[in-house]
């Protein structure tokens, strides 16, 4: 299809079709919802006015007035038993595999990334206010700006890694 057949109308009824396409269950409307939001930001992005000013064309945008499908939260919610889970790795991990039992801590219960966790140096622990520092160091850079900050853990979580630097 050329960019000038392209109009509002034919957008939506394309994006009409696609929804209707989709199987009736709650899980598989809600995949299509976002699956169209997504296809049509990604094109819409194709006519925004950093990418029309490098081109030689008038051509109007024909994704204004389109409406998106109600933003769906894609926010994980876990089936995990947190509670189970941090017993079992006790007691399989603790002794077997101390390193590794360390790294499970590190993640569930400081929520801290691989990467974080990987680098982590002994003078990120901070005892008395009860954090974790996470900040560059030599072998860390942060993800992003906003990466860095404190992280609250369980005191009692925390003292269980004084014991254990080397």
């Amino acid at each position: 299809m050329k960019l000038t057949e392209l109009t509002p109308a034919k957008i939506q009824t394309w994006k009409r079709e696609f929804l209707a396409r989709a199987e009736p269950d709650p899980v598989s409307q809600r995949h299509a919802k976002v699956s169209v939001n997504s296809f049509l930001r990604r094109a819409r992005s194709l006519f925004s006015p950093k990418v029309l000013r490098h081109l030689d064309m008038t051509c109007k945008n024909p994704f204004e007035g389109i409406e998106f499908e109600p933003r769906q939260s894609l926010r994980y919610r876990s089936q995990v038993n947190l509670e189970e889970l941090v017993l079992a790795a006790r007691e399989e991990l603790s002794v077997s595999q101390p390193e590794a039992f360390k790294v499970f801590v590190l993640a569930e219960c400081a929520g801290l990334r691989r990467a974080e966790i990987d680098t982590l140096t002994w003078t990120a622990f901070r005892w008395k206010e009860g954090t974790i520092r996470i900040e560059p160091t030599r072998h860390y850079r942060l993800k992003t700006e906003t990466s860095a900050g404190e992280v609250a853990i369980d005191k009692k979580v925390l003292a269980s890694f004084r014991g254990t630097r080397p």
